[in-house]
């Protein structure tokens, strides 16, 4: 069993966390895929667009959050574990894109 899994927390410049997630390094850095709620909370809209950009977040969106990864080298069932009990606890205290998440 790999035990290449880590678990990262996404946080907004004001130190809120607003996302905690698992999987391989990549994922923690990856802004495809994102739910709706997610990028609600780590972009914001340029007032005016780049001319010229890559792509369509950087030409229209300012990437507003840090990442914090909090534990490696986990295996799939103990990143998704550590995962779900972060999630649990934190969204007590914030206002996370994920908390519907939650399945202990």
């Amino acid at each position: 069993m790999k035990n290449n899994k880590v678990v990262y927390l996404h946080r907004r410049k004001n130190t809120d966390i607003f996302y905690i997630g698992s999987g391989v390094i990549k994922r923690a850095y990856d802004i495809k895929g994102r739910t709706k709620a997610w990028r609600k909370k780590a972009l914001l809209r340029r007032s005016q667009p780049l001319q010229f950009s890559s792509t369509w977040v950087n030409k229209y969106f300012i990437c507003d959050y840090s990442i914090q990864i909090i534990a490696t080298n986990l295996s799939k069932e103990n990143s998704l574990e550590l995962e779900q009990f972060i999630i649990k606890e934190a969204s007590e205290k914030y206002s996370l894109a994920n908390k519907h998440h939650i399945l202990i």
